[in-house]
């Protein structure tokens, strides 16, 4: 059975500390544009910069890093309606914890910027990196169900976040379990950015009008 790079946890994460130390000279211009500018221009570089440092490793090891099946699209009305509960469930905890818990209001104003970076570019760069990277190298080597659950748990603790918000990670370790669930069901990246994409547009939504 063929092993896919970065085949394990540790060249997953040096791959993505590589990246970040390319993309960091990006922080020098935080006198320059606002927040949510950087924000998504970083995000774009450290995707370029994860895609690029992949390609070449994975082209050494002698993998596909890219199928184009992956690209199909065949989710499911159920996998959706599934998606939006889970949203909406996810966003829901989120807000009640800030507010109850912390007494924070968490909010997010919608502009074009957040718009961007939430629906379209933060889904289809965080399931590049996620599913078809990081799941896709652990199936052969530890099993379908093992790496489902690893990346669930590794992408939960990445959208940890600076408060900590114990919500927001058992809520991400859910969504990444069952965006893992459904990329293993059809092995289509699509599917999974389309479900993304339902899911933190819910969540805009929330934080703007249920804060």
């Amino acid at each position: 059975m063929k092993i896919f790079y970065p085949s394990n946890i540790w060249r997953f994460m040096l791959l993505i500390i590589a990246s970040m130390l390319i993309t960091s000279p990006i922080m020098e211009l935080n006198e320059i544009i606002d927040t949510s500018t950087l924000q998504l221009a970083m995000m774009i570089v450290l995707c370029l910069a994860m895609t690029t440092l992949y390609y070449f490793a994975a082209k050494k090891s002698g993998n596909q890093w890219l199928k184009k099946s992956e690209l199909y699209i065949n989710v499911t009305l159920r996998e959706i309606l599934w998606g939006i509960c889970l949203g909406t469930i996810f966003t829901l905890a989120v807000l009640a914890y800030g507010r109850f818990v912390t007494g924070e209001a968490t909010s997010s104003r919608i502009s074009v910027i957040s718009f961007v970076g939430a629906v379209i570019l933060g889904p289809i760069i965080e399931e590049w990196i996620f599913r078809g990277i990081f799941l896709k190298s652990m199936l052969t080597k530890i099993g379908e169900k093992n790496a489902i659950l690893i990346s669930a748990i590794v992408f939960g603790l990445v959208h940890a976040g600076s408060s900590l918000n114990p919500a927001q990670i058992v809520g991400a370790i859910g969504l990444g379990y069952y965006f893992g669930y459904v990329y293993v069901e059809h092995r289509s990246l699509t599917n999974t950015i389309i479900l993304h994409s339902i899911i933190n547009g819910i969540g805009l939504i929330g934080m703007q009008f249920l804060r």
